[in-house]
């Protein structure tokens, strides 16, 4: 464990996101930059508890849909890239989207604040190819 983490540190819990909702807010042990153990919010869907993924990925697929303006005809999977969840959808057209880089990442790799209550900044916090 990393001798800078203090028994208040683990008590306190990590500084949040504020555009993660709050439902979605968890400590995740992680690694810092010289392999130590360091205590900071989840970020993407993988660092989420098990019971919490299935219901952050199927929010995710109902937002990227909004977004990217797709139709789903099932919710994005853990460990598969988004873009198989859509309609019509292949790594080809994927590429050439948009939001690329949003529907080629993998369920686990789907940033929380995505999953913002505040519709009219999601947009904002996903960065579309220009």
């Amino acid at each position: 464990m990393n001798p800078s983490i203090t028994t208040q540190d683990l008590a306190s819990g990590p500084k949040y996101d504020p555009n993660i909702p709050e439902r979605y807010r968890h400590p995740y042990l992680g690694l810092d930059d010289q392999g130590y153990e360091q205590l900071r919010a989840a970020r993407v869907i993988g660092e989420l508890p098990t019971q919490l993924r299935n219901i952050a990925l199927m929010e995710a697929t109902i937002v990227i849909s909004k977004l990217c303006n797709l139709n789903s005809f099932h919710f994005v999977d853990f460990g598969r890239p988004a873009f198989y969840a859509f309609t019509g959808m292949n790594r080809v057209l994927a590429k050439k989207h948009q939001y690329a880089g949003l529907l080629l990442s993998y369920g686990d790799d789907i940033p929380l604040a995505l999953m913002g209550d505040d519709e009219a900044n999601v947009a904002a916090r996903c960065k579309p190819r220009t």
